[in-house]
């Protein structure tokens, strides 16, 4: 254990949070898609966005950018 090199952990971490910086706006449009026009919950029966960019756009229009990351 005398010469270990600890540049891959720190090179792993760092993707990682690039990586996830870019999807969660994704998986946050995508779950949002996902739930609209569901027929148990009123409160989603009605189709709000038309697609992907749609919901990115109305999203960060109407809540600010940062909504994005906060699910």
């Amino acid at each position: 254990m005398g010469n270990s090199d600890w540049r891959p952990f720190i090179y792993g971490g760092l993707a990682s949070i690039t990586a996830e910086f870019g999807t969660f706006p994704i998986d946050t449009a995508k779950t949002r898609l996902q739930v609209q026009g569901q027929q148990l919950d009123q409160q989603y029966a009605k189709l709000k966005y038309r697609g992907m960019t749609d919901v990115l756009l109305q999203i960060s229009r109407k809540d600010g950018f940062w909504a994005l990351y906060s699910g």
